[in-house]
């Protein structure tokens, strides 16, 4: 190679898992877009989608985008509300949860679910999603796997 050319080097930039997950919205929007499709879908339609047939029927579901598998709502409402409980305990940080238990437990036992109830929603929400944006990726993993630990040795339990 001629002295007059520089070398071609390319600079290797490392990725840890420590990175915020504000900058990785498709993540924290991955989190929160089945919540707001269902909120949506109460507000515009005053209904939710439920499960027609089977051990599950009447059973409100959810699609997250881009999936083709319909996922039971009220079970996976309990599973974000148990990461951030998780998080409270470890932090000590007080999060508005109360509406998405409201939520969750209306979904369980069938009741009416009334524009209050979305309106608590969405006034909690931008709280949720600020407090996720601080989770450094690895902590958020964590927190997915130890509540989604939870529910497994929960669920075990059920049927022993």
């Amino acid at each position: 190679m001629p002295s007059s050319s520089k070398p071609r080097h390319k600079r290797r930039i490392k990725t840890t898992g420590n990175r915020s997950l504000r900058t990785l919205p498709w993540q924290t929007h991955a989190v929160f877009r089945p919540l707001e499709a269902i909120l949506d879908e109460l507000e515009t339609h005053g209904t939710l989608t439920v499960v027609a047939k089977g051990t599950q029927a009447g059973m409100p579901v959810f699609q997250p985008t881009g999936d083709n598998e319909w996922y039971a709502a009220a079970p996976a409402l309990r599973g974000l509300i148990e990461m951030f409980e998780l998080h409270e305990g470890r932090t000590g940080k007080a999060l508005p949860l109360e509406p998405l238990r409201l939520l969750a437990k209306k979904m369980e036992v069938d009741m009416p679910i009334f524009s209050d109830d979305t309106k608590a929603i969405r006034a909690c929400m931008p709280a949720l999603v600020a407090e996720l944006h601080t989770f450094p990726k690895d902590y958020a993993k964590e927190l997915v796997q130890v509540t989604q630990t939870a529910v497994e040795f929960e669920r075990l339990e059920v049927t022993a």
